[in-house]
């Protein structure tokens, strides 16, 4: 004979071999997962949009948030102050994405800031739940006079 083998050309089994463990067969067809949340476990958390709006008492009134820019270029909130006007009136909280002030789109912490004191009275942030992941885009859609328009956001 020719080779190592033990009368099958060489070609050893799983179960002639001393060096693996016995494992126990698995069934050809496996039955379905118990339970919806072993099957949406690898399911990506998608986003929610929310828009928190608050009322500044003055125009000079601070609105008690700090922000930062994510690694993937998103503007976040960093933190909120004690007396931060969204702190006692919306679930804002760090870690949350800002995409607008004012309806207008920020892309840079500093431009966030920016809009956030020059509003005068009425403050409107458009916030996402969770970091957008990379290449994700937004879609907004706004209606007006009963016609949809599509608003694509590449940033």
């Amino acid at each position: 004979r020719r080779g190592g083998g033990g009368g099958d050309g060489g070609v050893s089994s799983p179960s002639r071999s001393p060096s693996r463990s016995k494992q126990p067969r698995r069934p050809l067809h496996q039955p379905p997962p118990s339970s919806t949340s072993e099957t949406l476990s690898n399911i990506p958390v998608l986003p929610t949009i929310k828009t928190y709006k608050v009322t500044k008492n003055r125009p000079d009134e601070p609105a008690g948030l700090f922000l930062t820019k994510a690694k993937n270029g998103a503007v976040l909130v960093h933190s909120l102050s004690p007396e931060s006007l969204f702190r006692k009136s919306t679930p804002l909280h760090p870690g949350q994405e800002v995409l607008s002030v004012n309806e207008k789109r920020v892309n840079d912490p500093k431009m966030a800031a920016t809009l956030i004191t020059q509003a005068k009275r009425n403050l409107s942030l458009r916030i996402s739940t969770v970091e957008r992941s990379r290449g994700f885009l937004y879609c907004q859609v706004k209606r007006r006079s009963g016609n949809a328009k599509a608003v694509v956001d590449s940033s």
